[in-house]
C-alpha cells in the first residue's frame, strides 16, 4: 500500500451514529460509506469503489439479521469484486464468530471497535485483496497469451 492510496470501505449496519464515528476516527488513508440496508441493492454503485466492507451484526446492531448478514457474505463472495469481509461482533459470541468465519468472512473484530486494530485489520485485508486481484490478472494473461513463462521474471530467488 502507497502513501498516498486511500483504503475505500463501505460500513453495512442498523446504526448510523456507530458509522459516523467510524468514518470519522479512522482517518487519513482512509474513506467510508454507510448503509443500512442488509443487502446488495446499492451494490452495483459501490463494487468498483469499495475495497472491504464492515459488517455488523452486533446483538445491538443487527444481530437479529444474522440469516441476512450470513446470506450477504455468500452474495459478497460470489459478486465480481469479492472485496473481504470484516464482521464486527460482540466479543463474548464466539458461535457468531464461527458462523460467519465459515461463510467467508475475512475477520471479526469486537465490540466496542479498537479504531487502532481495525485500521490494521483493514490494511491486511486491503493488502490480501489486492494480491489477489494481481494474482487472477496474472492468471487471464497467462490463459489469453499463453506466455506464463514470461510472468515469472528472471529475479534470484529469495529462500
Amino acid at each position: 500500500m502507497t502513501e498516498d492510496q486511500v483504503i475505500h470501505f463501505c460500513l453495512l449496519g442498523k446504526e448510523p451514529t456507530l458509522a459516523e464515528a467510524i468514518v470519522k476516527a479512522m482517518g487519513p488513508g482512509f474513506e467510508g460509506r454507510y448503509c443500512e440496508e442488509l443487502g446488495l441493492s446499492k451494490w452495483g454503485d459501490w463494487a468498483d469503489w469499495c475495497d472491504v466492507i464492515l459488517l455488523d451484526l452486533r446483538s445491538d446492531g443487527a444481530r437479529k439479521n444474522l440469516v441476512a448478514g450470513l446470506r450477504l457474505i455468500d452474495e459478497i463472495h460470489g459478486s465480481v469484486s469479492r472485496p473481504p469481509v470484516i464482521v464486527l461482533c460482540d466479543e463474548d459470541d464466539r458461535d457468531l464468530t464461527m458462523q460467519v468465519i465459515g461463510h467467508g468472512a475475512y475477520d471479526t473484530h469486537t465490540n466496542p471497535p479498537k479504531i487502532l486494530e481495525l485500521r490494521l485489520i483493514l490494511q491486511r485485508a486491503f493488502k490480501m485483496r489486492s494480491a489477489e486481484k494481481e494474482l487472477e490478472r496474472y492468471r487471464a494473461m497467462a490463459r489469453t497469451t499463453g506466455r506464463l513463462h514470461e510472468l515469472l521474471g528472471d529475479r534470484k530467488s529469495v529462500v
